[in-house]
C-alpha cells in the first residue's frame, strides 16, 4: 500500500514539473521572439532612416519601442526620427504655403506639430494658415453676398476677413470697392427722396440779376422751386447782381448765400430763414448738439487737445474713467469732430518676435606646478599628546622633552592638469509687443558688488554695502510696423555684461574683495519683411587671468625655482549669437477715403460743405450782364426773370 500511495505522489510531482516546464518554454520562446521582433523592427526604422523616409523610420522604431519599453537605444532613434520627420513636413508645408495650397500646407504643418510639439515654428505657420483659410471663407461669403446687393453683410464679412488676417489684401479691396458702392447707393438714395423737397431741389434754373435789392433777389430765386425765404431783421437793404445758367437749385442757393455773406437756417422742408453771417447771430441762430464719444485705443487727453486745435472747440469735457469725451457744439462741427475721432481712434499694429539666442562659452585651464596646501611653517609648544594653544604647567615647561615640540609644515602637490570645456547655453523667447512700444528680454544673475560709503557726522566714518547688479544679457526691441510695405522696422539694443577681475577696495586700513563688470554694447536698426528672419554675432568677450603662488626664496632661484612655483592660467571666450524674426500679428487698418481730405469750411465758419458736382458747366459765376431793354417794368429793378429750363 505504501508503495502505490509513494507512487502517486511521484506521479503528481512529474506532472507539475512538466506543467511548469512547459510555462517556462512559453515565456522563453515568447522573449524570444518579442526580441527578435524588437530588434527586425529596430533595423527596418534604421534602413528608411538612411533612405531618408522618415514617416516610415518613426512608424518602426515606435513598433520596436513597443515591444522593448526599457530600451533606451530605441527611444532616443525614435525621438530623433520624430525631429527630422517633423522637420520634413515643416518643408513641404512652407512649400505648400508659398504655392497657395492651404489645406495641404495645414495637413502637412499639423503632422510637423504632432510629431514633435517642440516645433514651434511648425505651429506658428499651423495657426497662421489655419487664419488664411477662415479669412478666406469669409471673403468668399462676402463676395457672394455683394453679389446679391447684400452691400453691408458684405462688407461685415470683408472686416471679418481682415480681422482675422491682416495680410488678405483682396478682403481689404472688395470691402473699399463695397463701401464706395454703398456711399453711392446711399446718396442716390437720399437724392431722391430729397428731390422732391424744395429745399434739395436740384432742378436746373438761370438767372440774370442785376443790381436788384438782396431779399428781392431770394424771393425770384427761391420761387424758382416753390420755396418759402423768412428775412432775419439784421439784413441790410443792400443790392446785389448774381448770374447763373443751367445751375442746380440747392448749389445756386448755397452761392447766393456765399456772395452776400449770409446763411441760411432751415425752418422745414418748404421755408428758410436768411441771416447776416456774424458771430453774433451764429451764436443766436445755431443749435446746439451734446455728444459723446467713447474711445477705445487713443487717449482722451490727446483726442482733446486735437480737437481744441483744429477745431477751436471750447465746450468740451474729458472722462478719464471712460476715456471718452463730452463735446458741446453745431452740428456741422460735431460731424467734423466724428471723422476725425474716426480716423485717428484705431486700433494700433501688434508684432509678433521670435527670438533665438545662443551664448557660447569656451574655457581653458592649465595648472602647472608644485601647489602647498599653505605657504607658511607654524610652530609651538604643547603637552604630550595636546594641541598648540592648550594650557601649560610651570612643571612641564621644566621638563620639555622632544615631544613637547610642535610644527605644522604645508603639503606639496605637483599639478599637471589642462581641461577645456564648451557650454552652450540656448534660449528661443516668444514675445509679443505693440508698435511703437518698448520690448525687454533679460537673462541675468544679480550679483553683489561692493560699494564704498561715508558717512560724515562729528566723526566720519567709512564702511563697504553691497549692491546688486544685473550682469548677463539684455536686449530691448521698439517695432515699427509699416502696414503698406508689410514690413517692421526694429531698434534693437542688446547689452552682454560680465565679471571681470577682483580687486581689493581699501577702506580704514581693511581690504574687502570685489569684481569689475565688463559690459559689450550694440545698437541697431533693422527694416525686414514679416517673417523674415536676421542674425546678429560677434559679440565676442575674451578674459584670461593668470595667478602665480610660490615658495619664498626658492621659488626665486632661477631654473629651479620653477619646481617651487604654481601657475593658473584662465582664458574665457564667450560669443553671442541671435537671431530675430518679426511677423505682423495686426495691421492697422487705413481705408482708401481716409486718404481723401475733409471740407471744412472757412477760416473762422466750420461746415462739411462739398465742393460743387463735376458735371456743372464750366462757366463763371458771374457773367457779363446782358443788354437790359429800355424801361424795364417798375419794381423789377432791372431783373430778368425767365422760366426755369426745364
Amino acid at each position: 500500500m505504501m508503495k502505490r500511495s509513494e507512487l502517486r505522489t511521484q506521479n503528481s510531482e512529474l506532472r507539475t514539473q512538466r506543467f511548469l516546464f512547459c510555462i517556462l518554454n512559453s515565456a522563453f520562446c515568447i522573449l524570444l521572439f518579442t526580441g527578435c521582433a524588437a530588434k527586425m523592427a529596430y533595423n527596418r526604422g534604421d534602413d528608411f532612416a538612411s533612405e531618408g523616409k522618415w514617416d516610415e523610420a518613426v512608424i518602426a522604431f515606435t513598433e520596436a519601442l513597443q515591444r522593448e519599453p526599457e530600451n533606451l537605444e530605441y527611444n532616443i532613434r525614435l525621438i530623433m526620427a520624430k525631429e527630422r520627420a517633423s522637420e520634413s513636413h515643416y518643408q513641404k508645408g512652407t512649400e505648400a504655403l508659398v504655392q497657395d495650397k492651404l489645406d495641404e500646407a495645414i495637413r502637412e504643418f499639423q503632422l510637423a506639430s504632432t510629431l514633435n510639439p517642440a516645433n514651434s515654428a511648425a505651429d506658428s505657420e499651423l495657426k497662421k494658415s489655419v487664419r488664411m483659410k477662415e479669412s478666406r471663407i469669409h471673403y468668399d461669403l462676402g463676395v457672394e453676398l455683394e453679389r446679391q446687393g447684400k452691400l453691408a453683410d458684405a462688407i461685415t464679412e470683408f472686416q471679418e476677413a481682415i480681422r482675422i488676417d491682416s495680410s488678405n489684401i483682396k478682403a481689404r479691396n472688395s470691402k473699399e470697392t463695397a463701401r464706395e458702392r454703398q456711399k453711392k447707393v446711399l446718396e442716390e438714395q437720399m437724392g431722391r427722396e430729397k428731390s422732391d423737397k424744395p429745399l434739395f431741389s436740384t432742378k436746373p434754373v438761370t438767372l440774370q440779376l442785376k443790381d436788384v435789392p438782396v431779399k428781392q433777389a431770394f424771393e425770384i430765386l427761391a420761387k424758382t422751386v416753390g420755396l418759402s425765404v423768412l428775412f432775419d431783421e439784421g439784413i441790410k437793404d443792400t443790392r446785389t447782381s448774381f448770374f447763373i445758367k443751367d445751375t442746380p437749385f440747392n448749389y445756386a442757393l448755397e452761392l447766393m448765400l456765399q456772395t452776400n455773406n449770409l446763411f441760411k437756417k432751415q425752418v422745414d422742408d418748404n421755408t428758410i430763414l436768411v441771416i447776416q453771417d456774424t458771430p453774433a447771430k451764429r451764436k443766436q441762430y445755431e443749435e446746439l448738439l451734446i455728444q459723446t464719444f467713447y474711445l477705445s485705443n487713443s487717449d482722451a487727453k490727446k483726442a482733446l487737445n486735437m480737437v481744441r486745435t483744429l477745431l477751436n472747440i471750447r465746450q468740451v469735457h474729458v472722462n478719464e474713467e471712460l476715456n471718452s469725451l463730452i463735446v458741446r457744439e453745431t452740428s456741422e462741427k460735431m460731424e467734423l469732430v466724428k471723422r476725425l475721432i474716426e480716423a485717428s481712434d484705431k486700433a494700433d499694429a501688434e508684432v509678433y518676435l521670435e527670438l533665438e539666442l545662443l551664448e557660447v562659452n569656451r574655457t581653458k585651464i592649465k595648472e602647472i606646478g608644485l601647489k602647498l596646501s599653505q605657504y607658511s611653517v607654524t610652530g609651538g609648544i604643547a603637552p604630550a599628546g595636546g594641541n598648540i594653544g592648550d594650557i601649560l604647567t610651570l612643571g612641564l615647561l621644566k621638563d620639555l622633552s622632544d615631544g613637547n615640540y610642535l610644527f605644522s609644515i604645508p603639503s606639496a602637490a605637483i599639478n599637471f592638469a589642462k581641461s577645456q570645456g564648451l557650454v552652450k547655453t540656448l534660449a528661443n523667447p516668444r514675445i509679443r509687443v505693440l508698435n511703437r512700444k518698448k520690448a525687454r528680454f533679460t537673462i541675468a544673475d544679480r550679483v553683489p558688488v561692493a560699494i564704498s560709503t561715508t558717512t560724515v557726522a562729528q566723526t566720519s566714518t567709512t564702511g563697504v554695502t553691497p549692491e546688486y547688479k544685473e550682469v548677463g544679457i539684455k536686449m530691448d526691441f521698439v517695432p515699427t510696423v509699416h502696414t503698406e510695405d508689410n514690413e517692421v522696422t526694429l531698434e534693437i539694443k542688446l547689452e552682454v555684461s560680465s565679471l571681470g577681475e577682483k580687486v581689493s577696495l581699501q577702506t580704514e586700513g581693511k581690504s574687502t574683495e570685489a569684481f569689475t563688470t565688463r559690459s559689450r554694447n550694440a545698437e541697431t536698426f533693422l527694416r525686414l519683411k514679416d517673417g523674415e528672419k536676421a542674425v546678429l554675432a560677434g559679440l565676442i568677450s575674451d578674459t584670461e587671468r593668470t595667478s602665480v603662488a610660490k615658495v619664498p626664496f626658492l621659488g626665486d632661484i632661477p631654473v629651479l625655482g620653477a619646481l617651487f612655483t604654481a601657475k593658473d592660467d584662465r582664458k574665457e571666450e564667450t560669443d553671442i549669437l541671435m537671431s530675430i524674426t518679426p511677423r505682423i500679428i495686426r495691421a492697422m487698418e487705413i481705408l482708401s477715403d481716409e486718404f481723401k481730405p475733409i471740407p471744412s469750411g472757412k477760416e473762422d465758419t466750420y461746415t462739411g460743405t462739398v465742393a460743387p458736382p463735376a458735371a456743372l458747366p464750366a462757366m463763371p459765376i458771374f457773367m457779363p450782364p446782358p443788354p437790359l431793354p429800355s424801361g424795364p417794368p417798375e419794381g423789377q429793378g432791372g431783373a430778368e426773370f425767365p422760366q426755369p429750363v426745364q
